[in-house]
């Protein structure tokens, strides 16, 4: 995954291994953080043990569809965001 931003004169580039931030390790490992944490819904409650397996569902599911994504088109673009002010954001798998 590519991370470009650009500012002015200032021109940020960031890459991270796809491989390693969407590998079924990071999910196992958002799963288990997700299921040690108190997390709340919108109204200050506790999510109960349906709400959780969804979500942790969804992060599996996700990560597996950024895979095949990833695979199937390799410049995927995710984000391409430019201000008035000519600052500009690009993210792409």
């Amino acid at each position: 995954m590519k991370i470009q931003v650009k500012s002015g004169k200032q021109n940020i580039k960031m890459i991270f291994p796809s491989g390693l931030i969407f590998s079924d390790l990071s999910a196992f490992i958002a799963c288990k953080v997700i299921e040690k944490s108190k997390i709340t819904n919108d109204d200050g409650e506790l999510l109960n043990d349906e709400s959780k397996a969804l979500l942790l569902n969804s992060i599996k599911y996700g990560c597996k569809a950024l895979r095949q994504t990833k695979k199937k088109y390799p410049h995927f673009v995710l984000v391409d965001v430019e201000t008035s002010d000519g600052e500009k954001v690009l993210i792409t798998l």
